[in-house]
């Protein structure tokens, strides 16, 4: 893998306590500045572990396998020790493992590689899990870009699209949506099955259970949706039939 944004979903400045408490107030979302790619740009001035930096990042913990986390110091007002924690759940931090970097020099990326035993503290919030920038000193700093560079499991439904008689129908629109529970659900992904055989493939997907649904346009249109589906680990080998 390498150092990309593709799965930062959220940056946020929050107001805490200190810098192991529970998140407070929002302060700012800087989720673009943060992730355009411009260094350049002062997002905030995070500091003293009263304003920290929250990272939110589209993957379900239990599929990451490593995980690196970096933040571009623009400039500075105090120079020093920065720490990346864990959100053991949708609010709250652990020190435990805490991943510390000196931040000493402006217009520099500042690298944090985070500890297996720090990835299993992330808490799976809705399929996706944060990390908090914190400052146990007195360190203020600007920050202008964030970046992750993760290894993760990724998963897939295959299946085949099928007529009321149980034979191929080819070229259906087939979109996955990943169970949250409670009736809740996330779009997942879209392809169109083969239009010979039916079959079809939605990959690049988090552990979880989904539910697909399949369409075709016609005289009349037809469509059905399946039960909940387990997805596999790649490359799998399970075959689902949705039947339109």
């Amino acid at each position: 893998m390498a150092y990309s944004v593709a799965k930062i979903t959220k940056v946020e400045s929050w107001i805490t306590a200190s810098e192991y408490a529970d998140d407070g107030t929002l302060d700012i979302d800087v989720t673009t500045c943060m992730t355009n790619g411009t260094v350049a740009e002062e997002c905030d001035e995070w500091k003293e572990g009263i304003l920290v930096c929250k990272v939110e990042i589209d993957q379900p913990p239990a599929d990451i396998t490593a995980l690196k986390i970096r933040f571009y110091m623009q400039s500075f007002m105090t120079i020093g020790d920065c720490e990346v924690v864990p959100y053991t759940d949708a609010n709250s931090v652990s020190s435990t493992n805490a991943v510390l970097t000196t931040y000493n020099t402006a217009g520099a990326w500042y690298e944090h590689i985070l500890s297996a035993a720090l990835i299993a503290e992330l808490a799976d919030i809705g399929g996706k899990c944060y990390l908090r920038l914190t400052q146990p000193g007195t360190a203020k700093n600007r920050l202008g870009e964030v970046e992750i560079d993760m290894t993760y499991t990724t998963y897939e439904i295959n299946g085949i699209t099928k007529d009321f008689n149980g034979d191929a129908l080819g070229s259906c629109e087939v979109s996955a949506f990943k169970s949250l529970g409670s009736g809740v659900y996330s779009y997942a992904g879209t392809t169109i099955s083969n239009v010979t055989t039916g079959d079809y493939t939605i990959g690049t997907l988090g552990s979880g259970t989904y539910k697909v649904i399949a369409h075709k346009t016609g005289s009349p249109a037809v469509f059905d949706v399946t039960d909940f589906l387990t997805a596999t680990a790649t490359p799998s080998t399970t075959t689902t039939t949705t039947t339109v």
